[in-house]
């Protein structure tokens, strides 16, 4: 047996000791996660003691997610500060004066960039590229800057002053309380009995008119559109926040390009979708009591799937063989289980390919690390995520001329093998 005891936990293949059966309240992202593939979903929410303290399975670094978490920050404060500004409109002396008070756009998002960076800082399989990745965000900061004005730009400014003080919508002494007239941010509905939960991202409220937006940083999303509706049935329910159970009369999805109407439901709509996503929420919860948890392998699941290295379904070959012909990869790097036969020089071997999308087993590769991994040895198997792949400047059958290149984007997973 080939042992793994000089390798940090993270960096082993080692699946978690005992499965999330149980989840309390169900969200529209878990949701889309566990119908999706409730394998990843439950290697992701597992709880991991050998790597880390904290909840789940360490996350891959995200530029667009981390992005995306910043703006939405900034954004949440922005609001907040605007209601309690009585800001009426924007742009406006008054808005301009709140901004004056946070330090001015950069500096809000430079904050929020780096209390985001703060959270993140214990994360085990970001520690090598950490760096790296706080360069990429800073070279980013003004792009986020950008969306964020852009964003801000979609806030109907006419309704901005009709709410004169921010009150929050949860408070410990008094519970949760139906919503005020106004606009509000990070609206948390939770219908009674129910067991879910959806953030509303803006919610505006007055005698006449009720509207849901959601903020987007990233690509255009068809699923976006189903989560600003299910959000719609949860304040629909949400006795609590909405004890006169009105309904919305508009649903808005607010990107930095621009903006989408959402088709606004009709109480019989409401009830249907409600009784659907207790049949769907049902599924999802039966599905997590299987082990392991069913596997739903192809190119759209796996792609950017941040759990794959655990997941011995994706590893088979015919998986590998199946995602090939759903989808070839568009460029030049791939993910591939390996066993190192031989060390060639200080950062090179020669390799078995074991599986790969775009690779037949058995065939005979070199391997270069850039990086210099010390954990590489003749005689280990590898998982490689993101390995650039060189192929033969000719074309000709002899598969030992590829080569497979480790560079700083590509994590390497150690299997232990006997």
């Amino acid at each position: 047996m080939v042992e793994l005891d000089v390798i940090p936990p993270v960096w082993k293949v080692k699946p978690p000791e005992n499965w999330p059966t149980q989840l309390q309240r169900m969200s529209y992202t878990q949701l889309i996660g566990i119908e999706g593939c409730t394998r990843k979903w439950s290697l992701q929410h597992a709880q991991y003691p050998d790597i880390w303290d904290s909840q789940n399975y360490p996350d891959k670094p995200n530029i667009g997610l981390l992005r995306g978490r910043v703006i939405h920050e900034a954004l949440e404060i922005l609001v907040k500060a605007f209601v309690s500004g009585n800001v009426s409109t924007i742009p406006s002396e008054a808005a301009t004066s709140v901004i004056r008070r946070l330090g001015g756009f950069r500096h809000l998002v430079q904050t929020c960039l780096e209390r985001e960076l703060a959270n993140i800082a214990d994360n085990p399989r970001i520690s090598g590229v950490i760096l790296s990745l706080k360069a990429r965000l800073e070279q980013d900061r003004g792009n986020m800057l950008e969306d964020l004005k852009r964003l801000i730009r979609r806030i109907p400014s006419d309704r901005l002053g009709t709410s004169a003080t921010w009150e929050p919508v949860e408070s410990e002494d008094k519970g949760r309380v139906p919503l005020r007239y106004g606009i509000h941010s990070e609206v948390a509905l939770s219908p009674p009995g129910m067991d879910w939960i959806g953030y509303a991202d803006l919610m505006y409220l007055d005698e006449n008119s009720c509207e849901i937006r959601d903020f987007k940083t990233g690509g255009r999303n068809d699923g976006y559109s189903e989560q600003l509706q299910v959000y719609a049935v949860l304040w629909c329910l949400d006795s609590e926040l909405n004890p006169e159970g009105r309904h919305p009369d508009r649903l808005v999805i607010s990107y930095p390009d621009g903006e989408v109407e959402v088709e606004c439901l009709s109480a019989a709509e409401i009830t249907d979708m409600a009784s659907n996503l207790d049949i769907r929420v049902t599924s999802a919860r039966e599905s997590l009591t299987i082990s392991p948890p069913p596997a739903k392998p192809s190119w759209e699941q796996c792609q950017w799937c941040p759990v794959k290295q655990l997941c011995d379904e994706y590893w088979l070959p015919a998986t590998q063989s199946a995602i090939t012909s759903q989808k070839t990869p568009t460029n030049d790097y791939l993910d591939a289980q390996l066993h190192l036969d031989n060390r060639l020089g200080p950062k090179s071997f020669s390799a078995t390919v074991i599986a790969g999308i775009g690779l037949n087993p058995g065939t005979n590769l070199t391997v270069s690390d850039q990086g210099q991994d010390q954990h590489l040895a003749a005689g280990r198997t590898i998982r490689v995520l993101n390995a650039k792949i060189e192929k033969p400047e000719q074309e000709e059958s002899d598969d030992n001329r590829y080569r497979i290149i480790l560079d700083g984007s590509t994590e390497r997973f150690f299997l232990e093998t006997t």
